[in-house]
């Protein structure tokens, strides 16, 4: 699992820059990686995903550590362009896998 967990992990380190570094203000920004967060950390918990063989569960908790640091960074009013990029391609991995 650990080393299947960082190759898919790996993905995400040749991303674009996030969308949501676009948004207007930093409290649009703050919505957009909450809302990722609190939907990883409902996805990681869920049965579905934990019986799952699909790699959602290693997509969602990606994710919500990405979105977590993120949100550590707004707190201290800084914007960490990085984090947030993180917190959004894992929150696209972690989507694409919901339905299987």
């Amino acid at each position: 699992y650990e080393h299947s967990h960082h190759r898919h992990a790996g993905y995400c380190f040749l991303m674009r820059r996030s969308p949501i570094l676009e948004l207007s203000t930093v409290d649009d920004m703050r919505a957009a990686v909450d809302e990722r967060y609190d939907l990883a950390v409902d996805v990681s918990l869920r049965h579905s995903t934990i019986d799952n063989r699909s790699p959602r569960f290693a997509w969602a908790s990606e994710a919500k550590l990405a979105c977590g640091k993120a949100i550590g960074y707004f707190k201290g009013r800084e914007i960490n362009e990085e984090m947030i990029s993180k917190c959004d391609c894992y929150h696209g991995r972690m989507l694409s896998h919901m339905g299987r």
